[in-house]
């Protein structure tokens, strides 16, 4: 089921293999929020004044992502350049979220795009949705076969 799900996800996500694959929109920092949970949640939004959509961080880029930086640096009203699919720009004007490839001003780089690029177009969640898959049908395969009762 997770293989399945996973390899789902990664068949219909937005297709970026470059940065000619991305859009960058640039506007001022009204907010931002960053949220650690337990068990590995982690919740990064940052909001521009000039669209209704918030703008998420994805926890496989929080390696890449220079927060102690960035909540030193910003604050509301600042200039930012956020980068997203080209997939996605007709969802800008939404009330959704939208994954970010990189997040910078005229100064700083806070995520880059190189990085979060070579993250996104990893293997290694396709690897685990074959390593899952196999696990799955090993287990199907040689569990001990009982005879229900009725047969006996």
């Amino acid at each position: 089921m997770v293989a399945t799900f996973t390899v789902f996800h990664l068949i219909s996500r937005p297709k970026v293999k470059s940065a000619h694959d991305l859009s960058v929109i640039n506007g001022q920092l009204l907010s931002y929020s960053f949220h650690d949970g337990q068990r590995g949640w982690h919740n990064y939004l940052v909001q521009l004044a000039e669209y209704p959509t918030a703008f998420k961080i994805p926890a496989d880029f929080l390696d890449c992502f220079q927060k102690s930086t960035f909540q030193s640096d910003m604050k509301s009203g600042d200039m930012l350049w956020v980068s997203v699919p080209k997939e996605c720009e007709k969802s800008l004007n939404s009330d959704g979220r939208l994954f970010v490839f990189s997040i910078r001003t005229t100064s700083t780089t806070y995520l880059d795009e190189r990085d979060t690029i070579k993250e996104y177009n990893s293997d290694f969640p396709l690897m685990m949705s074959v390593l899952f898959f196999l696990i799955g049908a090993a287990l199907i395969m040689w569990r001990p076969r009982e005879t229900p009762d009725f047969y006996k």
